[in-house]
């Protein structure tokens, strides 16, 4: 009940402040002469930047819904309902019973959606990569939404497939496919399966773990039978025992990381992993930065406020990515986008975080030239439209 109130005070607070919003508007117009003068010197679309980097970036970005937020659980549940041929939507299951508080659902929420669904689950901790690909089934994972974050506070539904990638899906959006050394990278471990009559994960994974370690225990003695007579010639008998030791070590750690991991993208992973311990190399700039950056065709200029605020109007010049897109999508949004880009980012005022968030992002995907304003869309309205018209 507590988390409904909540809901409705948040609500009526919007309902307030768009209210107060529309009349300030008001007074602008009968005092400028004509709806919101400033509003005329800018473009909402940007013409410029698709000139520019045309073939570059994409005429349409990856994101066209906020996947962030409490509710990407309930999404990721329905993807995995539908995954298993049952008809799920999203809206049916919006509810404090799911969605208990506003950091989203928990595992046990999650498992009640799915058995009122009709879907036994069970929630699975300590997970690996070995562990997906013996179970083979669709998860839902609890992972980090950004990789330049170090909060695990997203649900999404992954697949392992056969060519060696996880197929992501999260949300609305389309789904993206991820090297399983990026997954691992953000991922916390924590999982739900669905269970059905012909699969019981608990027992497949840990009848996996058991011969693979029975495997790896008989290569060792294999080896150490095969070479005792060598090595009792050579070496000593305290040497042969620490050299058998290496050897086995050297063993299970090469077989360990080529079966748990992901050897050929492992520098990747590891990128990933540490995105948030990364020293911040980016820049603080001011909207003079912003106006060099929309006049130019070789930066970037960069709108991290939300679409739907973007779409009301921005600086001339501006690609809108949103804080609410996820690093993934970025990703995909910026892959030809060449590393040495000098990028731009400004959001709404000098207290909106939303640009560093987005330059934090940037620069974990190797952008290496980002400057983030200190001023925003308010001080280029109060301020920066009034000198441009003058």
């Amino acid at each position: 009940m507590s988390f409904c109130k909540e809901l409705c005070r948040s609500a009526k607070a919007f309902i307030i402040l768009r209210g107060l919003r529309c009349v300030l508007c008001g007074f602008v117009s009968l005092f400028s002469g004509g709806p919101i003068a400033a509003e005329a010197a800018v473009s909402v679309v940007s013409p410029n930047a698709l000139r520019d980097f045309s073939g570059v970036l994409p005429s349409s970005p990856p994101w066209e819904e906020d996947t962030a937020g409490p509710f990407c659980g309930i999404y990721a549940a329905c993807a995995a309902l539908r995954a298993s041929g049952i008809a799920a939507d999203p809206e049916d299951f919006i509810a404090t019973k799911y969605v208990g508080a506003c950091g989203g659902s928990t595992p046990a929420e999650l498992s009640q959606l799915l058995a009122d669904a009709g879907c036994d689950s069970t929630a699975i901790a300590r997970l690996s990569s070995f562990d997906l690909w013996l179970v083979g089934q669709p998860l839902l994972a609890f992972v980090r939404r950004d990789s330049a974050s170090t909060r695990f506070n997203h649900w999404v539904l992954v697949v392992p497939e056969s060519n060696g990638v996880m197929t992501v899906y999260d949300g609305p959006d389309e789904a993206y496919e991820l090297t399983t050394a990026e997954f691992l990278g953000i991922w916390s471990g924590l999982g739900l399966y669905i269970c059905d009559g012909s699969i019981n994960p608990l027992a497949i994974i840990w009848s996996g773990r058991i011969s693979l370690l029975f495997g790896a225990t008989c290569l060792v003695l294999l080896l150490i039978t095969v070479f005792r007579r060598y090595l009792s010639r050579v070496f000593t008998t305290n040497t042969r025992i620490v050299s058998g030791l290496l050897a086995a070590s050297t063993i299970l750690c090469v077989s360990g990381n080529t079966v748990f991991g992901d050897l050929s993208n492992h520098s990747r992973g590891v990128r990933v992993a540490s995105g948030p311990f990364h020293k911040a190399i980016r820049k603080t700039g001011t909207l003079y930065d912003a106006e060099r950056a929309s006049k130019s065709s070789s930066m970037l200029l960069v709108d991290a406020r939300r679409a739907r605020d973007f779409r009301l109007g921005s600086i001339a010049g501006s690609v809108n990515i949103p804080v609410s897109a996820s690093t993934w999508a970025i990703a995909e949004y910026v892959q030809k986008l060449d590393r040495n880009t000098p990028i731009v980012v400004f959001c709404q005022s000098a207290y909106c975080p939303y640009d560093d968030e987005i330059g934090a992002k940037l620069e974990s995907l190797g952008f290496t030239n980002v400057t983030v304003c200190n001023e925003g869309w308010l001080e280029y309205n109060t301020t920066w439209s009034s000198r441009n018209e003058n």
